[in-house]
């Protein structure tokens, strides 16, 4: 997401859940954006880091035309997954609320409410069908399997993020390969 909002919306409550999706850029760039609930999406970085080949390469260092705002990237500066945002606000989980994101290399440390894989893995093993080609379907053994919340609507138009049963598969299919749509979980 590239918000770039010239003035300040931090009243938007913006709702992004039960995406597939498979990037080299970073997930939010630039702006001063309203609360952001991320939740249930399955990211497929494809960063190689400072080292790697010219078409995934991510130098790892921060962009000096970021000036005060941070850049934060995966463990081992593989992928970058914020890129000249407000340093106070990703650490509050009140702004940027990120939860239940699984991706396959680990989430920035900032983000205390994303799952976090066993002690020595790089990231979670997503086993989809062919996200090169843009087949998000979950195959046997993912870790997306069941590791979702329910998001449920309440007053006021708001939504929640709800651990617990029936477990939710994160992405944008269900384990039996039906895409999830908006009303189907908020009905």
């Amino acid at each position: 997401m590239k918000v770039g909002d010239e003035k300040e919306q931090r009243s938007k409550q913006i709702y992004v859940f039960h995406n597939s999706w498979r990037v080299r850029a970073p997930l939010l760039s630039d702006g001063m954006t309203g609360t952001i609930h991320h939740w249930n999406n399955a990211i497929v970085f494809t960063g190689c880091g400072p080292k790697g080949s010219e078409d995934c390469r991510v130098s790892g260092e921060p962009d000096p035309d970021c000036g005060a705002l941070g850049e934060y990237f995966t463990w081992g500066k593989q992928s970058i997954v914020f890129s000249c945002v407000d340093k106070a606000r990703v650490v509050d989980p009140a702004s940027y609320d990120y939860r239940y994101d699984i991706s396959n290399q680990v989430l920035p440390v900032e983000l205390t409410g994303e799952p976090r894989p066993s002690a020595g893995k790089d990231g979670f093993k997503l086993e989809l069908e062919k996200p090169e080609e843009g087949d998000f379907r979950l195959r046997d053994g993912s870790d997306l399997i069941g590791a979702g919340c329910r998001v449920v609507p309440r007053p006021g138009g708001a939504l929640a993020c709800e651990p617990g049963e029936p477990r939710i598969d994160v992405g944008a299919f269900s384990a039996n390969g039906i895409r999830y749509s908006g009303r189907d979980l908020l009905n």
